[in-house]
């Protein structure tokens, strides 16, 4: 009963036209010009300043906020791309680090923490 109540709130067409948003711009779709600088820029310079964002949008015909959310949301994909590789490399060199820090595996010559100077006690 409480299901069917609030799918007929939902269908009624005075709380529809409350809560439908203006209408949406549509998504804007660089062409292979725009894209292919804006990338070039984005592997020089991360996080350029708001002058330079201002210049690109002015040299491309694209509002400042347009080329400020490419540089952001490219920050973005880099860090996730980064993040979905790191557990791969995270791996591959426990080892090596361990060695070079001078913690690698012991030998028998070498004391070990809870065996310090060879001494063997037994109870």
């Amino acid at each position: 009963m409480i299901a069917s109540a609030a799918c007929k709130r939902k269908e009624d067409p005075q709380i529809m036209s409350e809560h439908t948003p203006a209408t949406k711009k549509p998504r804007l779709v660089f062409t292979d010009l725009q894209r292919r600088t804006l990338q070039a820029i984005f592997k020089e310079t991360k996080r350029p300043s708001k002058e330079m964002q201002v210049t690109i949008a002015r040299q491309l015909g694209l509002e400042p906020t347009t080329v400020g959310n490419f540089f952001m949301n490219a920050r973005r994909r880099s860090m996730d791309k980064w993040k979905d590789e790191e557990p791969a490399k995270a791996g591959v060199g426990v080892g090596v680090g361990m060695g070079a820090l001078g913690m690698g595996a012991l030998s028998d010559d070498q004391p070990s923490p809870n065996n310090l100077g060879g001494q063997h006690h037994d109870l």
